[in-house]
């Protein structure tokens, strides 16, 4: 025994019923002389196929009704105007059919309108930035998945919460509520469209230093603004961690020089000036070579082989030439 599932019981209901439905129309039509038709009927009839997926049904019907307006030229009562009853005939086809374009050009734009939707919706969830989305009132209407990564809020926890006390540290939330406010009352705003870094608040209690974003969208239904929100975390402890090595290399008392691959010194620290008498203007951008000893072109055989085979060379001992043309023993280390 063959069971029909729930959705197609449903189709074909609805085909009985618009099926029933042109032909009642025909009914209707047939019992009126030709003079005077009801083919307009058939026009709700079609625009009833809207609901059914896809635009064949709409096609279908549309050339059902086309054939039971031509019958009805054959089976209806004759006027004494032959001419005008096919120009009615032609006239409720051509209606019939005009029908049917718009329905499929509605339909064909709502199928592009969902793909673009979906589109987008892919785009924000698997986006590698945070995307926060409020409304003129400051309430979460969108939140994407990385948000529930970066911010600890799910989704449901966050949507129609209030920004401000969901995202907004305390000490910059008298300040997020004056530009909310101003920008609604006077369309300026000081952060739209400029990148600022902060600190964002997550569920936790703690703070997350991000780079954060902010555009508005003005629609008919109110103003949408959207965040976009990348942790820089791990941007500021490089940075931090550059900035100490920094400052131990320019505060030791060893010589500490960088070259690149053409031999020519990237950095010198005052370490590197006491021992060779160069000050870091005068050393940046010249060649390596202004420390070799009158007459020596190359490095010495075991810091090329060193840098050949991209090894650590440690404690080698050699001699440099300071700037007033001193010899100088030293030790050196070298990190590819």
């Amino acid at each position: 025994m063959r069971f029909l599932t729930l959705k197609t019981e449903s189709k074909l209901l609805m085909w009985a019923a618009v099926l029933a439905a042109a032909l009642a129309v025909f009914f209707i039509d047939t019992m009126l002389e030709l003079e005077i038709t009801a083919s307009i009927l058939y026009l709700p009839v079609i625009a009833a196929t809207f609901g059914m997926p896809g635009t064949r049904p709409i096609l279908v019907l549309a050339s059902f009704c086309s054939i039971l307006a031509c019958v009805d030229l054959y089976v209806s009562p004759a006027g004494d105007q032959p001419l005008f009853d096919l120009a009615n005939c032609l006239l409720s086809v051509f209606s019939i059919w005009l029908t049917a374009a718009l329905c499929v050009r509605i339909k064909q734009s709502e199928r592009r309108l969902t793909a673009r939707n979906r589109y987008c919706i892919a785009v924000v969830d698997t986006a590698l930035d945070a995307i926060v989305s409020m409304d003129a009132d400051g309430r979460v209407i969108d939140w994407n998945p990385q948000a529930e990564r970066l911010l600890g809020w799910s989704k449901q926890q966050a949507l129609g919460a209030s920004v401000a006390d969901l995202v907004i540290p305390a000490t910059h939330r008298d300040a997020h509520q004056l530009g909310l406010r101003r920008y609604l009352e006077t369309g300026e705003s000081s952060v739209l469209g400029k990148r600022i870094e902060m600190t964002a608040l997550t569920n936790s209690g703690s703070e997350v230093p991000v780079e954060i974003s902010i555009s508005a969208l003005r629609q008919e239904s109110g103003v949408t603004f959207n965040a976009f929100l990348r942790d820089v975390s791990e941007r500021r402890e490089l940075a931090l961690y550059r900035a100490r090595m920094a400052a131990l290399v320019e505060s030791s008392f060893d010589a500490i020089i960088s070259k690149d691959l053409e031999r020519t010194i990237k950095t010198w620290n005052s370490g590197a000036e006491e021992v060779y008498g160069y000050t870091e203007e005068e050393a940046v951008g010249q060649p390596i070579s202004i420390l070799f000893p009158e007459g020596m072109k190359e490095e010495e055989p075991e810091i090329q082989e060193a840098k050949q085979e991209g090894r650590q060379l440690v404690r080698f001992e050699t001699v440099r030439r300071r700037k007033n043309g001193e010899l100088v023993d030293v030790s050196l280390t070298l990190s590819p």
